[in-house]
């Protein structure tokens, strides 16, 4: 090979590797970009008031959420707009030495999970939504699901008077805890013989009330399938689920959430964000609907 010949190969190679190394440059540049999201840009709070009073955790404002799969931030066509709801998941710790009655409400700690989370039978959980876009009207729908891939008939589990008087109305910056202290979910199987694997949560938030087939009671209200479906098919589309880094495990105590009797809570700056936040491209004036698994498994 002539010198000329080498120098001419040595420059292709050499070109090659900045190529590639170009390019490889602008798939972690990309990856980074959308593996995290700061927090003011999805959960934005209120100030402070100089006379608001009570326990708020001061979190850094570094705070950062991340996707398992990219998400987009391109500016939405017309007639859409993006909606977001903040949901936390708190598991109840429990001594392993004191039996469930005999825990105080005082000495109750919370733990949040991610959303994927499995819960072991027998844990008991409290919600907290938030919507994080808009006023809206809050519904949670709960069913239960089996191994053959079925559901049981779908219940209205929010609202009912036996909550804020069956007053279902939320804001931006508040936050909604299902079901009110001192109460928990507890996670259980159905005993209507199938293996159950999970629950669903499908949480609506609408514009303007939902028409339900009857009066709210105390008791969650049975929906007919008919009725599911059709919100279902009217408002399901694809969201993104972003969970918080280094969220998961941060303990609080019960009694910091809110006052006893209060389900209901104005947040402000300073005051935890949503462990997981789903977020939506939906029609502009639609509900967002969202569903959250609550999967049956080893924790």
């Amino acid at each position: 090979m002539s010198n000329k010949s080498v120098w001419q190969w040595l420059l292709l190679v050499s070109a090659a590797c900045l190529l590639e190394a170009g390019v490889t440059g602008q798939e972690k540049k990309t990856e980074s970009q959308v593996k995290g999201i700061q927090s003011k840009e999805v959960v934005e709070r209120s100030a402070k008031p100089p006379s608001r009073r009570g326990p708020t955790k001061q979190r850094p404002r570094s705070v950062t959420y991340s996707s398992a799969k990219p998400i987009s931030n391109a500016k939405p066509e017309a007639g859409k707009e993006y909606a977001s709801v903040g949901v936390t998941i708190w598991r109840l710790q429990v001594d392993g030495s004191k039996g469930l009655d005999q825990v105080g409400e005082e000495d109750q700690t919370l733990e949040p999970v991610e959303g994927n989370t499995r819960f072991a039978i027998g844990s008991n959980v409290r919600l907290g939504i938030e919507s994080l876009s808009h006023d809206g009207y809050l519904y949670i729908i709960n069913r239960e699901q089996f191994t053959v891939d079925s559901y049981s008939k779908p219940r209205l589990i929010f609202p009912t008077t036996r909550t804020r008087d069956g007053n279902n109305q939320v804001r931006v910056n508040e936050r909604v805890l299902i079901p009110k202290r001192p109460s928990y979910f507890l996670i259980r199987p159905s005993s209507t013989g199938r293996e159950q694997i999970g629950e669903v949560l499908t949480i609506i938030i609408s514009p303007i009330p939902l028409k339900l087939p009857a009066p709210l009671g105390k008791q969650p209200m049975m929906l007919s399938e008919e009725l599911f479906k059709e919100w279902e098919s009217l408002y399901s589309v694809p969201f993104d689920q972003l969970e918080m880094e280094q969220g998961a495990g941060e303990t609080v105590r019960a009694k910091d959430l809110s006052q006893v009797g209060e389900e209901a809570q104005q947040l402000f700056d300073g005051d935890p964000e949503p462990q997981t936040v789903y977020r939506a491209l939906i029609k502009r004036g639609n509900p967002l609907l969202i569903t959250v698994p609550l999967r049956f498994g080893p924790q």
